[in-house]
Parts: structure tokens; sequence; C-alpha cells
């Protein structure tokens, strides 16, 4: 028996993933904990002691700091990622700074002794882009998707006699500052700025896009908006007003069972929508994944849109089959529900370890992630991942710690009142 912590890092979008993987774990016999990433994260490594440690993508400084220093007291780390990555059929068409963005700009193979892929060819690209040693990982499938494959929820959300359509909104960095939006990108890296302007722009678009469809189709259609995490859902009120419905703060897999079509702008949504047998359309897609946009047929107008939602049939999946094909094959890996079995299996071939955890976590040095934003007599800022206080230039929506390397977003009132 092992002592694992699991870190579920979007507490919306991976709490279900990361309790499958652990309930398996726990049939191997192991004494597994839960936790929130950035929650209290060190103080749990010091307390528990683990054997293993279970992280999103090392593809920040404090996640990589953090996993260092785990690995340092003989403690196994093994990532689970949260997303594929990206298609090798799409390498061809993003920046070095993107691509970068995705496989990690720090060298992480020394850290990790196991990594969780979703597909054969996940592998084959961390291990030419990410520099990780391909005997390091494991193609268990998709580990997402189990939950798919789980009895639904006993919970019933309210519904008119209208049709219901979920515009599933995908602008996460429409609201970032663009000096500083992308966690996993450098701080001087120019994808920042690109990534604002092409968000900000798409969702000017759809916004506008959804005030024509409710205007030719609200009698018939009720229109659900689900905001990006990393939105500001005040902005779509502001706009949008009441001719929309809000979708409750719920993980994919459940909003998609209330809803009769999906609208995305280039999402693993559309393929979520097809493991539901719900029909999806991209609207004005913005996915630099060439292979994702193509699941769900391609609208250009609200006009289009209309007359393919006219009439389709809400039972019946209309995601390409050649591209569904093509992504279990290589990239999602095997989708039955029993990814997380996979998984466990191979966290519990790890050899035996005897990690030496002190009581006490290393104190910060100095800031060695500084950037010119971070200034004093400021603005005053606290990182919730190491509580360092430090002042910066304002206004600034997002700043990376000068000390842990973590994103800080700025909250609306202080973290512990």
């Amino acid at each position: 028996m092992k002592k694992i912590i699991v870190l579920t890092h979007n507490p919306v979008r991976d709490p279900v993933t990361d309790d499958c993987l652990s309930a398996c774990l726990r049939k191997k016999g192991h004494f597994v904990f839960r936790r929130g990433f950035l929650e209290d994260d060190k103080n749990m490594i010091l307390c528990i002691k683990p054997n293993i440690v279970i992280v999103p993508e090392i593809r920040c400084e404090y996640t990589r700091d953090f996993a260092a220093q785990c690995k340092a007291w003989g403690i196994q780390v093994v990532v689970r990622p949260c997303e594929v990555g990206i298609s090798a059929e799409s390498m061809a068409t993003i920046s070095d700074e993107y691509r970068k963005a995705i496989f990690g700009n720090w060298p992480v193979n020394e850290l990790i002794d196991l990594m969780l892929c979703w597909g054969p060819k996940m592998k084959t690209l961390f291990s030419m882009y990410g520099g990780i040693e391909e005997h390091k990982m494991e193609a268990v499938g998709g580990l997402a998707f189990d939950q798919f494959f789980l009895p639904p929820p006993p919970e019933t959300i309210p519904r008119t006699e209208k049709k219901r359509v979920l515009f599933a909104t995908g602008f996460a960095y429409a609201d970032r500052n663009p000096q500083y939006a992308i966690p996993e990108a450098r701080p001087e890296d120019r994808l920042h700025a690109e990534m604002v302007r092409i968000d900000s722009a798409a969702r000017a678009r759809w916004l506008t896009a959804i005030k024509q469809f409710w205007a030719q189709r609200g009698n018939d259609w009720e229109i659900w908006v689900k905001p990006h995490p990393g939105e500001k859902e005040e902005v779509y009120r502001a706009v949008l007003k009441d001719i929309v419905t809000y979708c409750p703060p719920l993980p994919a897999v459940r909003a998609l069972r209330y809803v009769d079509a999906v609208v995305h702008a280039g999402s693993t949504m559309a393929f979520e929508a097809h493991l539901l047998q719900k029909p999806a359309f991209c609207f004005d897609n913005i996915c630099q994944d060439i292979i994702v946009s193509k699941i769900s047929p391609q609208v250009e107008t609200v006009e289009e849109l209309i007359k393919n939602l006219d009439g389709l049939d809400p039972t019946r999946s209309n995601a390409n089959p050649e591209i569904i094909d093509l992504l279990q094959r290589d990239y999602y890996g095997t989708c039955d529900g029993k990814a997380s079995q996979r998984a466990a299996e191979a966290i519990d071939a790890l050899p035996e370890n005897h990690p030496q955890v002190p009581d006490q976590w290393p104190p910060f040095t100095g800031m060695r992630y500084k950037t010119d934003c971070i200034l004093i007599n400021v603005e005053r800022w606290q990182c919730r991942a190491c509580q360092t206080i430090y002042h910066v230039q304002g206004p600034r929506e997002m700043v990376k710690c000068p000390c842990c390397g973590i994103a800080n977003v700025k909250m609306n009132r202080p973290i512990n009142s």
C-alpha cells in the first residue's frame, strides 16, 4: 500500500476525472487523498508524506519546482495531463511560442516517474517536443472521458417547451491583460498579446451572433451560455441582458445532458457532445488544432447555423466519423470508460519507494521569477500558493508570482476574509 495524493487542477472540469482515478487506485489497495491543486498543497505533502503525488501538466515554474522538491525527497511524481496537447498535423501551423507553451518551456524529464498519456501519438509528441523519455509514459486512453460512461447524477434542470441550444464559449484570454495572459508561456512572449487579440475579437463576433440568433429564433430556442472558466460572466450579462440563460457551473458531461445542440468555437466539447450523441456545430473557429476543429460541421453565419439547427435530431451525433476514428486511434486513445483502470495499473506498477519528507518546506530565498511589472508600493498582492506578499504596477488582472512562478489572478476580496 502506498499513500497517494491526487492534485486536481480545474475545480469544475477535473474532479470527476480524478475521482475515477482515485477510486481505481483505492481498489488496488492504496490510501488516496484527492486535494485541489494550489489548495495548501505543500502543507499536504508535509503532513501526509506520500509515496506518490499526481500533478497536472508541468508547464509552469511553480509546478516544476513543486515536482522537483517532491522528487528530491523520494516521492514518485506522476503527471495526469488535463488536456491532450495538439495534433502532429497542426505542428506546422502554430508558432514556436505556442508549441512551447503546450509542451513546456523547461525540461521536466528528470522530475517525473510516469506520465499518463491518452493516445499513442500523444506519447510520441511529448517525447519529441517535451523531451520526456517514452519509457516514462503510458498511453492509457481518454482519461477525461471516463466520466461519460458513468450513470448520470440524480439531478433535474428545469426547462420550458423550447428546444435548448448551448453556446459553449472558449475565449479564455479575452479578459486578460495582453502583457501576461497565458500562465504556460514565458512572460516576454508575444503570444500573450496575440491570444488576447484573437479571443477578444472572436467573442465580440459571438456576442453579436447570439443576439442575432435570439432575434430570429428566440421564440423556438432557449439559449444557454456557458462562459469559459477564464472569462468574466459579467461581460456577457452586460451585453446580452436577459435574452439568454447562463448554464449552471456544471462540468461538460452534465451540462450536455440538458441541451439539444451545442455551438462552439473549436473545442474538445465537440468530441464530448459526440460521446453523448448530441449534435454540435463549430461557429467562427479559433481552435489552432486543425484536427479538433474538424470534429463538428463548420458554420460561418447565423443564417447557416439556423438552417442546420432547424429539423436536426437532438439524439444523434453529427461528428465527422473519420475525425473521430483518427482521434481515438492516435490522440485520445480508447474511450471505453476504463482509462482510469489502466492508469491505476500503471501507477501501481511503480517500484517501492521510501520517501524522506521533512516537516517544513524550504523557504523561498528571493524573487527568482521577477518580471518588470513587479514593483513595490503600488498594488499589494499575495500569492495563494506560496503566500508571498508583493506589489504590482497596475492595473493588472493576472501576473506571475515572482517566487513560485504560479499565475496569480486579482481577487475582489482578501483570500482569508
